[in-house]
């Protein structure tokens, strides 16, 4: 009897895949095997040749399935989709005809124990499918209100994996042994959970547990009296702790004032923007002015934060969650716990609903609540201490908040990676900010295969690690700034992780070329304790690198490159953010950088953004207004402020992103900063306002005031940009002390952004005058300010440019690991190294 060998390499585990081909071949009655192999999944399928025929054409079929229609009444919850289906359309399928086998049945088998090393990629945790939530809430089923329901479709998979393949013995469920019912479904292949790895259920799965924060008994409240203790300190504004998918948050009723500003206390955040967790898509719309794009972003299955306009008039004023910000953060509900959360908050609160003005479970269908506006929203942030990665257990997140907390509920299962919530801002085309929950690890196909396995280790901030084997990279999710051991701890513990779970050992080590910098020091630790090389790449040459490891085609051809950013060594040590680059991977000229931009403190100038208002005091004689904010904002004296403007070796530097901060302080921001980028975010909300409010507008209108019709006339035709010196410096202090005595704030700084773009397209039109070419690419965290980005895209395409900005992988420095490791495997690939 004819019999075929499909080996199917792809994203092929933990999502059901096995059971899929399982149910298919035995439709079908063929008989054979499936199981996990090195590179994803292998099928062993005999039977007549017709039905083979069958089989293989219904395989094909499934690569490409239908679009499915999606409205608000359908995908309020979740959005449609066959998960293995799915797999199939990203995955290399490869068939031959093999020996007949002789097998009398079809099974899935485990992994032989001499299986070569995995190499296949690794399963993302993913929110809760429909099935789930609707036995969530029926008090028919027998996992009605378990808070871990998930199924062979849904629940988490990187944050509990140990190794490969993604079998239970392998993640850390292994310990709950199934009970006789969950046994029963496991082994049904009529059941939906047949051979769902994840299987459990209240009795044999984990168990919510509730710690007081202000008790000091250490027995904890179990089970449904723990979810209750936690709905009723929510209820009394209490902030709580909450151990999630991949660690632990902080969250409190982001309708309470007192909560919220206790909440910022606590985190000592006083600035930094806040995401919200609402509901469902229909409470979303109360808080953002989403579009279908932005709201396509929040039904995706790996629930991101998702970073869209505000509603104009929210439930709430949103200036204590996003202060001087134009967009606000939101995201939905990914488990079980978090829709009994709202539950409870909305039944035993009985807040009263307009629009259902009998709201109670009983009176209501499940459909009817679930996807129904409700005003309540709560605000979730990560439970870590400052500068400190997320926290995993009860014991690290009660060793620092202790009795500052309500209470901590925790769970009975371990967190084996930790894994923050994805960030993403929406935009055309929409931009990723933070790999999270739901999509790390990362993985991107690379345009060749790189001869060794390297292991690049990033930056200090926004720090990742990845793992180049073959033509894959892998990239884990971010540790956030290497300030502290643990941060550096982590970062490690995610590196090896990446390797246990491909089975590679990496021989090729790669850092930034800081030499102060944590990563460079583990990569070298690393490099001497496996005798293997060491590498070092220049930060903003890893920034261009990571874009066009996304886009193969383009690998071939010199291209230019446009870097802006806060801060990166350049090869003249210099601390450089803006320079315009000329080549291919590997193989860099700079063409020319940004006007320096004197530093007085140096690296104190990130936060004290006052000190680059000094340059101006003594560019500007009698700018008194300005010398009042200094002395004010700095706390110094006349003569120490004189004496630090008159210091003749500042350092310089021509990152854009403290041009920024410079443009924001002299239109009004406050002299110290209290987060990474806040001077540039409020700058840009403020030209959204004027964009807003002027939009249209092609020539002033007759009564227009003169600063309003500078900015309008900036905005269409804009004069005075930014200019391009002989040596290729593109300079900026002339134009924003110009732009700085138009009267309103607002447009002052749209006229900024607009200028801005204009100065960076004639900088690029300079290069190609000498260097010819139809590609270039937009690297670093200054292309995350979604207006710059725009309007500059829209100016290099008017031009016939084609542009390359990142997709999957940030703009920011989470992306600098992939384009370390790739800049590495491409001179290897050349014969360089």
């Amino acid at each position: 009897m004819p019999a075929w060998q499909l080996d199917i390499e792809g994203p092929v585990q933990g999502i059901g895949f096995r059971p899929f081909i399982y149910r298919l071949a035995t439709s079908l009655s063929l008989k054979g095997w499936v199981t996990n192999t090195g590179q994803g999944v292998r099928v062993l399928i005999e039977g007549p040749e017709q039905t083979l025929s069958d089989f293989r054409q219904q395989v094909q079929n499934a690569r490409t399935p239908p679009e499915v229609t999606r409205s608000d009444e359908t995908t309020s919850i979740l959005p449609p989709g066959n998960l293995p289906c799915r797999a199939l359309a990203q995955s290399r399928l490869v068939w031959q005809e093999v020996p007949e086998q002789g097998s009398t049945s079809f099974r899935i088998k485990p992994k032989a124990p001499d299986e070569v090393a995995l190499q296949g990629s690794v399963p993302p945790d993913t929110t809760i499918c429909r099935a789930c939530l609707e036995e969530l809430f029926d008090p028919t089923n027998r996992r009605y209100r378990y808070p871990f329901i998930h199924c062979v479709d849904c629940g988490p998979r990187f944050s509990l994996i140990r190794q490969q393949p993604f079998e239970r013995s392998n993640t850390t469920l292994a310990p709950f042994t199934l009970c006789d019912a969950c046994e029963s479904e496991y082994l049904n292949p009529e059941d939906r959970r047949f051979h769902a790895q994840t299987q459990i259920c209240a009795d044999c799965g984990p168990e919510l547990r509730w710690y007081p924060g202000a008790h000091e008994s250490r027995e904890p409240i179990n089970g449904e009296a723990a979810l209750r203790e936690a709905i009723s300190a929510l209820r009394k504004g209490g902030i709580i702790a909450i151990k999630g998918v991949g660690g632990f948050h902080l969250i409190t009723n982001a309708l309470q004032k007192p909560a919220v500003e206790a909440l910022r206390s606590l985190k000592q955040r006083p600035h930094k923007p806040l995401a919200l967790m609402v509901p469902n898509l229909a409470s979303a719309r109360l808080w953002q002015a989403g579009t279908p794009a932005s709201e396509s972003l929040l039904m995706g299955r790996d629930r991101p934060i998702v970073l869209a306009p505000a509603h104009p008039n929210p439930p709430m004023d949103l200036s204590r969650l996003n202060p001087g910000l134009r967009d606000i953060g939101l995201m939905l509900p990914y488990t079980a716990l978090h829709w009994l959360l709202f539950e409870g908050l909305l039944f035993e609160l009985q807040l009263t609903e307009r629009a259902l003005p009998d709201f109670s479970p009983r009176a209501v269908p499940i459909r009817d609540w679930l996807e129904a506006p409700h005003q309540v929203a709560l605000v979730c942030t990560s439970a870590n201490a400052p500068g400190e990665p997320i926290s995993t257990t009860l014991e690290q997140c009660q060793k620092y908040w202790g009795k500052q907390l309500t209470g901590y509920l925790d769970y009975n299962r371990e967190i084996a990676m930790p894994i923050e919530d994805a960030v993403i801002q929406s935009g055309s085309p929409p931009q990723v900010f933070r790999h999270g929950r739901g999509t790390s690890p990362l993985e991107i196909r690379l345009p060749l295969s790189s001869p060794s396995a390297i292991l690049a280790l990033g930056a200090y901030q926004k720090s990742t690690a990845c793992l180049i084997q073959g033509d894959r990279a892998l990239i884990s999710p971010p540790i956030g700034d290497l300030g502290s051991l643990a941060s550096l701890n982590a970062l490690e513990q995610q590196a090896l992780h990446l390797e246990t779970l491909t089975g590679v050992k990496a021989s090729q080590f790669v850092s930034d070329a800081h030499p102060d910098f944590p990563s460079t020091g583990l990569a070298r630790r690393l490099a001497g304790e496996r005798r293997g090389s060491l590498h070092c790449v220049w930060h903003h040459e890893a920034h261009l690198a990571a874009v066009l490891a996304e886009f193969p085609a383009f690998n071939t051809q010199p291209v230019l490159g446009l870097a802006l950013d806060g801060f990166g060594l350049g090869p003249d040590q210099q601390w450089c953010g803006g320079e315009l680059f000329y080549g291919q991977v590997g193989d860099w000229e700079r063409l020319a950088f940004l006007e320096p931009l004197p530093l007085p403190g140096g690296e104190r100038c990130t936060q004290e953004i006052w000190r680059l208002g000094l340059p101006d005091i003594e560019r500007i004689p009698g700018n008194q207004a300005l010398w009042g904010r200094v002395l004010k904002d700095s706390g110094h004296s006349t003569e120490r402020l004189q004496t630090l403007i008159k210091w003749p070796r500042h350092p310089a530097t021509s990152s854009l992103g403290r041009w920024f901060d410079r443009m924001a302080y002299l239109l009004g921001a406050a002299g110290t900063v209290s987060y990474e980028g806040q001077a540039a975010a409020e700058l840009e909300a403020k030209a959204w306002r004027a964009l807003n409010l002027h939009a249209g507008k092609q020539q002033p209108p007759p009564d227009a005031s003169s600063a309003e019709a500078a900015v309008i006339a900036a905005t269409v035709a804009p004069e005075g940009s930014p200019v391009v010196a002989a040596n290729g410096e593109l300079s900026l202090s002339h134009w924003v002390n110009t732009l700085s005595e138009i009267g309103d704030p607002d447009l002052a700084a749209r006229a900024f952004h607009t200028g801005l773009a204009q100065g960076l397209l004639s900088w690029v039109e300079w290069a190609l005058a000498t260097h010819p070419v139809k590609t270039i690419v937009l690297a670093g965290g200054c292309f995350q300010n979604r207006l710059l980005r725009e309007t500059l895209l829209t100016l290099l395409e008017q031009r016939g440019l084609s542009v390359l900005l990142p997709d999957k992988v940030p703009a920011n420095d989470h992306a600098i690991s992939l384009g370390q490791a790739w800049t590495v495997a491409t001179l290897q690939l050349k014969g360089a190294r």
